[in-house]
């Protein structure tokens, strides 16, 4: 107890000779231990990542990489202070080039194999490890290949309520493009069609310029062709079906869920008084269950005067009371 109250009876002294203190002679006192601490710190070895510039090349012609070559590569570097300093903010640090001497048959690359090539730029610092420890390619032939043209529905857009009176036409038909192999089998589902306006109606006659997507690395001989169509303002309709059985069991055992139908259609605003309703007949066909799901798909008759009509549902479910052992009439 005495010595502890003689420490604080020495700390009240001297804290109230506080503004007495020569404070220049403590600053540089901190100085020089703060320098001391950091030349000390900035001798001894450390571990750090930084990212540095890489550019990966290939003399090969009519081959390109499907997913984008790395342009930078996480490294893991150790060395003394004053070596990771100068390093890490080191700002004209030269992109190190690799060359990939056989990109079709080169699908990855242990980056273990690229350090010596990364520590040449990187002087004053030791690479331990690359990351990730595997670099991948997917490297492609460019090859030619004639093409059909599609031209859809999908592919345009009408104006609301309009229909195509025919399929839309377009000229030349086959055009040659050039592309990986892998884009080339679904270029048909690639190729944009860039009409000028939306909501297009009546006859339409001109010049449309079509392309496809840069990432599909696809080019063609030619960038516009001729589409021509005509389209006709329809009004949708429906109405109710009767449901006409065919080749069913007679003795009623087999049967169809739901019972009723109607059939969703357009026609013209000229025909639309004049339409024969009566022509409409639908048929359930027992040849024709699909026995895998007990399902059915409906035949639908009908005159030129529907429009792309539908069966709604366009599935019916069949019931069978017999075992299927029984003489079935298929």
């Amino acid at each position: 107890m005495k010595i502890t109250a003689a420490i604080l009876q020495a700390l009240r002294q001297e804290l109230s000779n506080f503004g007495r203190w020569d404070w220049s002679a403590i600053t540089l006192s901190f100085i020089v231990a703060a320098l001391l601490w950091l030349f000390n710190a900035l001798n001894k070895n450390y571990t750090t990542k930084i990212s540095v510039p890489v550019l990966f090349r290939t003399q090969a012609t009519n081959v390109v990489a499907l997913q984008p070559l790395p342009e930078k590569m996480d490294v893991l570097i150790s060395g003394t202070g004053w070596g990771l300093i100068k390093t890490y903010f080191r700002k004209d640090v030269p992109a190190t080039v690799f060359e990939i001497q056989a990109p079709l048959q080169t699908s990855f690359i242990a980056t273990r194999r690229l350090i010596p090539q990364l520590s040449e730029n990187l002087p004053g610092a030791k690479i331990e490890r690359c990351e990730p420890d595997t670099l991948r390619f997917h490297f492609e032939p460019i090859r030619e290949y004639e093409l059909t043209l599609p031209m859809g529905y999908e592919h345009i857009s009408l104006a609301e309520g309009h229909r195509f009176l025919y399929p839309p036409k377009v000229s030349p038909r086959r055009i040659k493009i050039q592309g990986p192999p892998s884009n080339l089998k679904k270029a048909a589902q690639l190729i944009r069609y860039e009409f000028a306006q939306s909501g297009i109606s009546g006859t339409f006659s001109d010049i449309v310029r079509i392309s496809f997507p840069k990432s599909s690395f696809i080019t063609a001989d030619l960038n516009q062709v001729h589409v021509s169509f005509q389209t006709a303002y329809f009004i949708r309709k429906e109405r109710p079906v009767a449901i006409e059985l065919k080749n069913f069991p007679a003795d009623s055992s087999g049967t169809v869920q739901p019972n009723t139908a109607k059939v969703v259609y357009y026609t013209l605003p000229t025909n639309e008084l004049t339409t024969d309703t009566t022509a409409i007949r639908l048929w359930l066909d027992w040849r024709k269950v699909r026995w895998k799901d007990s399902t059915l798909l409906p035949d639908l008759i009908t005159t030129e005067d529907f429009f792309e009509p539908k069966v709604v549902p366009p599935v019916f479910k069949v019931s069978y009371a017999k075992s299927r052992n029984n003489g079935r009439n298929r």
